[in-house]
This record gives C-alpha cells, sequence and structure tokens, in this order.
C-alpha cells in the first residue's frame, strides 16, 4: 500500500510549486485537512478558465481532469460548478492558478 500525503500537504506543495514555477496560486476554499477532494481553478492569462478535479484510478494512482471550462464572460457558469461541488463535498479543496500552463502543475506524481 502506498503512502498517500494529506489533502493539506498535497494543497501546500501545489502552491509551493506554483510560486516557484513564476505562477500564482492561492487557497480559494479550506476543505478536510486530511482527505477533502482538490480542485485547481485555472485562470489562463488569454481569459480561458478550466476547473481540474483530481480522481483515483483503478490502479490506486491520482488522474486530474477537465471538469469544465470556459472563458471570463462564462465565470458565473464555473462559479456554479464550484458551488455545487462544494455542497456536494464539505471537505472540497478549491486552489485557484494564475497560469497559462496549469497542465504543467497537475503532475500525478506530485499530489
Amino acid at each position: 500500500m502506498n503512502a498517500r500525503l494529506t489533502a493539506r500537504v498535497a494543497v501546500n506543495a501545489l502552491v509551493r510549486r506554483a510560486n516557484a514555477l513564476g505562477d500564482f496560486a492561492t487557497v480559494a476554499r479550506k476543505g478536510d485537512e486530511n482527505a477533502g477532494q482538490i480542485v485547481l481553478l485555472a485562470r489562463r492569462r488569454d481569459g480561458r478558465v478550466q476547473v481540474f478535479t483530481r480522481a483515483m484510478r483503478a490502479d490506486g494512482a491520482y488522474a486530474w481532469t477537465i471538469a469544465i471550462e470556459g472563458d471570463k464572460e462564462e465565470l458565473d457558469k464555473i462559479n456554479e460548478y464550484l458551488g455545487r461541488q462544494s455542497r456536494y463535498d464539505p471537505d472540497l479543496w478549491v486552489v485557484e492558478l494564475d497560469t497559462d500552463n496549469p497542465e504543467r502543475l497537475v503532475d500525478d506524481e506530485l499530489i
């Protein structure tokens, strides 16, 4: 069995990694310290917005997928999605990223 990072440690590592790469990351919503689901709200500098969710694969490793995306005019739709997710899962973490390349931050080996 693989040891898993707590949600808090994984989120802190993600924020530090983003900042070290010259991007900006902040915790927009704190969830359960140990086992909360993590969602990334990536705001690209060209105005596009993507929401990445993390799910466990059959082999026990995590994989990131894009749950919803749009442009800055569609922020209401994206915020509604995040609101539904937080009502469904009160342990949810939301990390907001300001980056041109969020894909480099969703490395399965990191979190």
